[in-house]
């Protein structure tokens, strides 16, 4: 995203608008290990780190993230 969309809460909205349609009562996604803005951004909205995650060589790691909602 550009920087001047940010903190504008478009992610948010988005975030919810999506987590809103989902019939599962928890969802887990990745991010990047290195991003700690997005990193931060989930953790911002009750989601929690649950393990790191390597893909393969020549892949940078990830963290799988949950959420009960």
């Amino acid at each position: 995203m550009r920087p001047e969309r940010h903190r504008q809460g478009i992610g948010t909205r988005l975030l919810g608008e999506l987590l809103a349609r989902q019939p599962h009562d928890r969802a887990i996604l990745t991010a990047r290990e290195q991003s700690t803005q997005a990193r931060s951004f989930y953790a911002k909205h009750g989601w929690q780190e649950l393990a790191e995650l390597a893909w393969g060589e020549g892949y940078g790691r990830s963290v799988v993230l949950g959420k009960h909602l």
